[in-house]
């Protein structure tokens, strides 16, 4: 699941995405090398070239994957990472046995594999991401429509990162070889005079409700399997995606309701002020020990509580 050009550089590590990969046999994992990663490589490589040095040849690139010999290897690859993406399947085996052998591995990455031979059924959109991104794309899972649920208002079958500003897409209203290639500049048409809005801009004005709700369970399957989780790497169950999402809305739910209570003047003495510093700390924690180090450091909240004042009965004063 780790593309082509992330190999050696990607935000989640590559043995937590592929979670039963080590389980395959030698002779499995070279003849996937070899019959898919391979070509698939040399296919990125020669695509890049094409898009050139500012990745805005688009003609030439379509020209380039309008060979099916170069377009097929890429798809085959989304394939082989979509039927690696085990994660979710795995989790069934977390609390009856031990898990599966090589073996079974290879049987559920192989039905995978199986399930996913409409990829080719459908034409492709090859989208160039603006290069203003604060982000780039890498270690990811293969969205799959069929497997994180239909979208009835998205026209794709898969979707892929193929390297930091490039992402391959299985688009089902297009003829099967038919390939288009274009740019993605803004997230928001530039009308009426208004500049178009690119990433850093949309999640600066993002509102702390926006994160709060974004935990909730309706988003389990679509968001947070695939993706979210994967921002709390050294959360301790991170393998398993539900956890994760449970144990951070169960911090974000009481965030939330500490900054809005603060934020109208309401009275918070009676909470566990400690408990509340110690979860904020905890969920920065489980994104990165650095930055939770620095909030730890440079917070003044512990010595403001030991401050306080106490009252006759024993609560701590407003």
């Amino acid at each position: 699941m780790v593309c082509t050009y992330h190999r050696d550089s990607a935000i989640v590590p590559a043995d937590k995405l592929h979670l039963l990969r080590f389980l395959s046999s030698t002779e499995q994992e070279d003849k996937w090398g070899n019959d898919i990663e391979n070509p698939a490589s040399l296919a990125l490589d020669d695509l890049m070239d094409s898009l050139g040095p500012q990745v805005t040849d688009f003609e030439v690139a379509r020209d380039f994957l309008s060979e099916s010999e170069n377009l097929t290897p890429l798809i085959d690859l989304a394939r082989l990472h979509h039927a690696r993406s085990l994660a979710v399947l795995a989790q069934r085996f977390a609390d009856s046995r031990k898990m599966p052998n090589s073996a079974e591995a290879e049987a559920m990455i192989q039905e995978r594999w199986d399930s996913t031979h409409d990829y080719h059924d459908c034409g492709a959109k090859i989208t160039v991401l603006p290069s203003e991104l604060l982000f780039t794309l890498g270690a990811v899972p293969v969205f799959d429509n069929k497997t994180w649920g239909p979208l009835e208002s998205v026209d794709a079958r898969f979707m892929m990162p193929l390297a930091p500003r490039v992402v391959i897409i299985g688009a089902m209203g297009l003829p099967p070889q038919q390939v288009r290639v274009g740019g993605l500049y803004g997230i928001v048409p530039n009308r009426g005079g208004r500049r178009a809005e690119v990433h850093g801009r949309v999640i600066a004005e993002l509102n702390f409700g926006f994160w709060r709700y974004l935990c909730e369970p309706p988003y389990l399957t679509s968001l947070w399997v695939p993706a979210v989780a994967s921002a709390f790497p050294l959360h301790p169950s991170t393998l398993h995606p539900e956890q994760v999402r449970v144990d951070v809305a169960d911090r974000m739910q009481r965030l939330h309701f500490l900054r809005n209570r603060v934020a109208h003047h309401e009275p918070i003495h009676r909470r566990d002020l400690s408990r509340d510093h110690g979860q904020l700390l905890e969920l920065v924690g489980w994104m990165c020990s650095e930055s939770r180090y620095w909030v730890a450091a440079t917070s003044r909240t512990p010595e403001v509580i030991a401050a306080r004042p106490e009252v006759a009965n024993g609560e701590a004063g407003r």
